[in-house]
């Protein structure tokens, strides 16, 4: 399931202008990476729940249509809700590129306490696709396409149960 959400590029920064925001019914947010400058954005209320509803928002990498005609791949980084209420207070998106290859250094591994091969076969398992490069390991993410399943058919013919339509209950 791909996600879209239409969003506006806001100009005001800081806790005041989030607040008058939040006020018109938006949700503050920014964008930010390593690609591009940090963007202040707005994000209504509504087609933001309608697509957290969905547990995939949270995993998948999501497209967001700036009202400039610009489009950014993210990944939602982070969500601040209010403490009691069911509000949600900002977004924080991290910019995806998916063209970057990541370079696999030994810290990583000391960090997870594992062996380069078992690194590898974790990589592989959250759908990454590492080579190797000038001696060196590189790995580089591939969202994952959902296949729609078949439905299910019966099998009339192997149904032990068949037996049944024969007796006659009286």
């Amino acid at each position: 399931m791909e996600f879209i959400l239409n969003a506006s590029q806001r100009s005001s920064k800081g806790s005041s202008a989030a607040k008058a925001a939040r006020r018109d019914n938006v949700v503050p947010g920014i964008i930010y990476g390593s690609d591009i400058e940090s963007i202040n954005i707005t994000v209504q209320k509504n087609e933001l729940a309608k697509s957290m509803s969905n547990e995939a928002f949270y995993s998948q990498i999501l497209n967001i249509k700036l009202d400039d005609g610009t489009e950014q791949k993210v990944i939602l980084k982070d969500v601040q809700r209010h403490p009691y209420k069911k509000e949600i207070l900002h977004l924080d998106f991290l910019q995806v590129n998916e063209n970057k290859e990541i370079k696999l250094i030994p810290e990583m591994l000391n960090l997870l306490g594992c062996s380069k091969s078992n690194f590898l076969k974790l990589i592989k398992f959250m759908n990454y696709n590492y080579f190797e490069k000038e001696k060196e390991i590189y790995f580089k993410y591939l969202p994952k396409k959902i296949k729609k399943s078949k439905p299910y058919v019966k099998n009339e013919k192997n149904n032990p149960f068949n037996i049944l339509n024969q007796i006659n209950f009286k």
